[in-house]
């Protein structure tokens, strides 16, 4: 039978390593999905899991107010660091944060 694909959004922020003082990963459960911080290269990688998206399919982009939530409960976790992050344009699949 035919398999039904729906469009999904993933927040995905990428943060020079020395933006963030820890040694290592972590996930948090937060309503409906997961937020991680991973470490890649010099690099962390902090996003979420995907959720469902009704936007165009062909170019997905973050809508700033999910950018914020993200950073928003990132800061909540303890990672205070992290209020140094903003002015990120959602205007890009790719988000780059230096």
């Amino acid at each position: 039978g035919a398999v039904a694909v729906m469009p999904s959004l993933g927040i995905h922020l990428v943060v020079d390593r020395d933006r963030i003082p820890s040694s290592g990963g972590l996930t948090i459960q937060i309503p409906g999905r997961v937020l991680f911080l991973i470490p890649w290269g010099r690099r962390w990688i902090i996003g979420t899991t995907d959720h469902p998206y009704d936007g165009p399919a062909d170019r997905p982009v973050a809508p700033s107010a999910a950018v914020d939530e993200v950073l928003a409960i990132f800061r909540a976790e303890g990672f205070a660091e992290a209020a140094s992050i903003g002015a990120v344009s959602a205007g890009s699949p790719r988000i780059v944060v230096r």
